[in-house]
């Protein structure tokens, strides 16, 4: 049975959404990441994330275009995340369904976590933005969104 505050999550995933170069799932222009870009400003402990993750994400974007994925990942809890993705979208291609592939084409995922368990996640690579990041006290649920300009992603993960 689903949490009242996971329904209301899942609600709002409907609308928003994550990963793949954050933002550049589909054919359409960078985003505007904000300027500067976040950083965390207090040393917090980056093994509060380690482990797998299994998550769920959906992007809307400004095309009208929404796009869902399940996403495993592995954080080494040092900094650096690695995993893989498969997705399906609602856009006029021929194909909307991607297999699972690696994350951000392969390049550098890495994070940094602030002393209250927030932080961000950076793809590495043109054409991508941070992501805010929460982790729950008991360290088996991470939320994130993108920090992209008229990007609404959203993703939910839980600690296999």
């Amino acid at each position: 049975m689903m949490k009242p505050n996971g329904w209301i999550l899942g609600c709002l995933l409907v609308a928003l959404a994550l990963i793949e170069s954050a933002g550049t799932l589909w054919a359409q222009s960078t985003p505007t990441c904000p300027n500067p870009q976040p950083v965390c400003t207090t040393t917090g402990t980056l093994s509060d994330l380690s482990g797998t993750f299994v998550c769920t994400l959906v992007e809307a974007n400004t095309q009208g275009q929404t796009n869902s994925s399940v996403v495993a990942i592995t954080s080494n809890g040092t900094g650096g995340i690695t995993g893989s993705q498969a997705s399906n979208s609602n856009s006029s291609g021929s194909t909307t369904y991607k297999d699972f592939s690696g994350l951000n084409g392969g390049q550098a995922i890495t994070y940094c976590l602030n002393f209250n368990d927030t932080g961000y996640v950076f793809p590495s690579g043109s054409g991508s933005c941070p992501l805010a990041m929460v982790i729950d006290n008991s360290k088996t649920e991470v939320r994130l969104i993108s920090t992209a300009e008229n990007d609404a992603l959203a993703i939910v993960c839980n600690k296999q």
